[in-house]
């Protein structure tokens, strides 16, 4: 039984990847604007004349969304680089999963793996085409699992994990760095501690170079009924339902189809949560139920977040998909 789900989880991450590359169009809203901000980089240092931008004389955590593009457009038109991204994502993100399954339950492995992946890889992020976000989200997934299966992290893991997850996301990073923080004071593990200075002293140079940059103004706050329904439309978009747009901005979902569309994603929702609550209640004390009461804690922090919030929209559905991960 578990090889059959093993296989099924793996034929499903393949025509997935396989839709990505052959289908005649695929629109992943923003991420043509990221193979562009690629393109926009390789200019600026290729032929600096034509490139009217400048880079940011300060470490930027979106980076690697800018720099994987790049990277492959010296090979690969941007049509295809798109394609390519979007797939080394899901294969990723698949793949990420099926090390997580793992670390939970190594002998069926595919059951918590298809259910990440469905939650968090083939995800509103991914379909929004947030790509450093989903990047770090992945990485995310890889460390949670390693430190799953490691109980802990050596320092030289978290220094790691730490630069990487910063290049990736400001969230997934700050929610590693506070929680692998919280884990290694907690053991008195001063070395753990001083691997998170480099990615300290990144963020703060980050901050201090933003500060020169003007915020827009946040939207408008509606009542607090318009406030529940937007958070409870963050919290189904952890479901597996998306209502896809064309590029002419029709939905090709809508009517009675959609409502039982929402509907079976609260259900996965609500399955979803009771299963997550739980088993933390199950769980015995140490470390992994720190863990899963420290993804809690993010979760309601996510909910608390405004609908806007320093040029961020929906701040909190970042925070949330990040507290599922944990």
């Amino acid at each position: 039984m578990a090889r059959t789900l093993g296989a099924a989880y793996w034929a499903v991450a393949a025509l997935l990847i396989a839709g990505v590359l052959l289908l005649p169009a695929l629109y992943l809203v923003d991420l043509p604007a990221w193979v562009y901000s690629g393109a926009l980089f390789r200019a600026e240092f290729l032929d600096a004349t034509a490139a009217p931008l400048r880079v940011a004389p300060y470490p930027v955590p979106n980076a690697l969304a800018t720099l994987v593009p790049a990277a492959l457009l010296g090979a690969f038109s941007a049509v295809a680089t798109g394609r390519i991204v979007a797939a080394l994502l899901l294969l990723a993100g698949f793949a990420a999963s099926w090390r997580l399954g793992r670390a939970a339950d190594p002998e069926s492995p595919a059951r918590r793996a298809a259910v990440v992946a469905s939650c968090l890889v083939v995800s509103s992020s991914w379909w929004n085409g947030y790509l450093g976000f989903q990047i770090g989200v992945t990485l995310a997934i890889w460390i949670a699992a390693v430190w799953m299966q490691r109980e802990r992290l050596c320092p030289g893991a978290v220094l790691g994990a730490s630069l990487s997850l910063f290049f990736a996301h400001a969230v997934p990073f700050a929610a590693f760095a506070l929680a692998a923080g919280l884990d290694a004071l907690q053991r008195r593990d001063w070395k753990a501690v001083a691997a998170l200075v480099p990615s300290a002293v990144l963020s703060a140079w980050y901050v201090l170079g933003r500060t020169s940059a003007p915020f827009e103004a946040p939207a408008a706050a509606g009542g607090i009924g318009q406030a529940l329904a937007y958070k409870a439309y963050t919290v189904l978009k952890l479901g597996p339902f998306e209502r896809p747009v064309r590029l002419d901005g029709a939905t090709l979902v809508g009517g009675p189809l959609l409502w039982i569309a929402v509907a079976l994603s609260a259900v996965v929702v609500l399955l979803l949560v009771g299963a997550l609550a739980w088993g933390t209640a199950r769980m015995p004390a140490g470390g992994r139920r720190r863990a899963a009461l420290f993804a809690w804690a993010l979760a309601g922090a996510a909910l608390l977040l405004p609908p806007f919030a320093l040029n961020v929209v929906n701040p909190g559905e970042r925070v949330l998909v990040v507290a599922a991960v944990g």
